[in-house]
């Protein structure tokens, strides 16, 4: 069931602050990792308020949003989407699901790439094999 929300005023909505504005709109509904919007449901809702995007715009919305300090939670799968974080508890069990997994991979991907770069074109660190 989708809820109803007011028009924006059309004014310069070719701008990504704009479509942050109306993604902050929508979220505001939605409070709490018990009350999810998917993806493609949030589209569709930026777009019953005047502005025209796909999850992909939507995405990078919420990412900007996140950099600038806003609290959007997300979780994957069945039951999940984007909701505002409610309490710290919540931030720290988003921030430990979402962000720390992808840190700590990201982190042995490059040791890994850095070391196979270093045997490649450093051959002073190679093992002498005689």
């Amino acid at each position: 069931m989708y809820k109803q929300f007011r028009r924006l005023p059309i004014a310069n909505f070719n701008s990504s602050s704009s479509l942050q504005l109306a993604v902050l709109r929508v979220l505001s509904f939605y409070s709490g990792r018990d009350h999810p919007i998917s993806g493609s449901n949030l589209a569709q809702a930026v777009g019953r308020i005047g502005f025209s995007a796909n999850e992909r715009q939507v995405r990078e919305a919420v990412r900007q949003l996140r950099r600038a300090g806003h609290l959007i939670g997300s979780a994957a799968g069945e039951g999940g989407g984007f909701f505002m974080l409610t309490s710290l508890q919540e931030f720290e069990n988003f921030a430990a699901s979402e962000f720390h997994a992808l840190i700590t991979d990201m982190s042995q991907t490059l040791m890994a790439m850095q070391d196979a770069a270093e045997r490649k074109w450093n051959p002073s660190t190679q093992p002498v094999l005689f």
